[in-house]
């Protein structure tokens, strides 16, 4: 599947905005299109220095939790447990 750059750029602004939502202290990511997913590289602090983990979603699913609440808490819930260990704001 070929992706635009504009697809590119909602999948990397709608992944900022889950992670802004989780409340994750710090964090770089990464988002590359997969066969009909994203990969979502996420780096975060954890008590034993940083972690990287990978997150993958459709790409559907992932532009869609922008307008659709009940996608965007699936994702933020399976993220959230994904990213347990990551360092959070209080």
């Amino acid at each position: 599947m070929n992706v635009s750059t504009a697809q590119l750029a909602a999948a990397r602004e709608v992944a900022n905005e889950l992670f802004d939502i989780l409340g994750l202290r710090a964090y770089l990511f990464e988002v590359e299109p997969q066969d009909g997913e994203w990969l979502i590289q996420v780096e975060c602090p954890v008590d034993e220095g940083w972690m990287t983990t990978n997150l993958y979603v459709d790409h559907d699913l992932l532009i869609q939790s922008k307008d659709k609440q009940a996608v965007r808490d699936q994702l933020l819930q399976q993220w959230g447990e994904q990213l347990i260990l990551c360092h959070r704001n209080v």
